[in-house]
């Protein structure tokens, strides 16, 4: 996964433009260092989270997951419960912190969260499912779906453990895996 692709997700869920810094130097917030040269991420490491251009720095730190398939989901997690949880928020005429359950209510009715976060992984194509609608759902997997057949590519649906990612598996070699997803149109 590219380091753009992460922002755009992030950016999208958080309704504000996200940039990434991979952490170079642990510690404490303060003897901590990040740089924002690199194009990749990568599994297990700690990126620093600057919203709207913050120019003094980091607002917190995200870790992404041991496995690709997991990422998605990982800084989701994150992204609520070390952010979008803690900010005052009108709710019903009354100023509180939001519960988690209320912050999944406000991203599924942003429609910029439904961006279609494909992937290519070893087993085939997944995408990030967990904040669409039944109905975009559906029409996403049909439209893929369609796809694959029309290139008489065999495959077989499943959702990840916590239902997080939608997987089509493919089972061949990941470059073409990628070559799929890079002539798909949506």
């Amino acid at each position: 996964m590219t380091k753009e692709n992460l922002q755009d997700f992030m950016s999208n869920m958080m309704d504000e433009k996200i940039t990434l810094h991979k952490q170079t130097k642990g510690g404490k917030w303060f003897e901590c260092e990040y740089t924002g040269n690199f194009n990749n991420i990568e599994l297990s490491t700690v990126y620093g989270v600057s919203i709207a251009g913050n120019i003094s720095g980091i607002d917190f730190d995200i870790k992404t997951a041991s496995k690709e398939d997991n990422i998605f989901k990982t800084v989701s997690t994150q992204i609520i419960n070390k952010y979008l949880r803690k900010q005052l928020t009108l709710i019903d005429g009354v100023l509180q912190y939001p519960t988690k359950d209320q912050v999944i209510k406000e991203i599924r009715k942003n429609p910029r969260v439904s961006k279609y976060i494909f992937y290519t992984t070893l087993y085939g194509i997944g995408y990030f499912c967990m904040f669409l609608p039944d109905q975009m759902l559906s029409k996403i997997n049909n439209k893929l779906s369609e796809y694959l057949k029309a290139n008489n590519v065999d495959f077989y649906n499943e959702f990840s453990d916590a239902h997080w990612v939608y997987r089509f598996i493919i089972n061949k070699d990941v470059k073409e895996h990628n070559k799929l997803l890079e002539n798909f149109e949506f």
